[in-house]
């Protein structure tokens, strides 16, 4: 299955060095889930590398499993933010605004 290292996630960028990233018990169990949730669709043995699998994935159309688009990712947690307006805390998001920045593309 392609990933970001091969061009197939067109916008979205490799980050370079190693950064610390602190994930909450309740992140780690949600992405556990995601995760288990994605193998029981089959998309473990839709790909020979599953742990360098994109996060999101085309489940309900072809073709299954591909990695999204940024754009699709952006426009999701947009309208998450819409709907979940005020229940979801904004602090500590990488911009330090509360927004996401869509990446420019060339």
């Amino acid at each position: 299955m392609p990933g970001l290292r091969d061009g197939a996630c067109p916008g979205a960028r490799l980050s370079r060095g190693y950064r610390r990233l602190f994930v909450s018990d309740d992140l780690d169990r949600l992405y556990g889930e995601h995760v288990w949730q994605l193998c029981e669709a089959g998309a473990d043995l839709a790909t020979d590398d599953f742990d360098s699998t994109c996060v999101f994935v085309n489940l309900d159309r072809e073709p299954r499993f591909r990695p999204w688009q940024p754009d699709s990712v952006y426009d999701l947690v947009d309208k998450l933010r819409r709907d979940l307006a005020g229940q979801v805390p904004v602090a500590g998001h990488p911009t330090g605004s509360g927004t996401p920045t869509r990446p420019r593309c060339k």
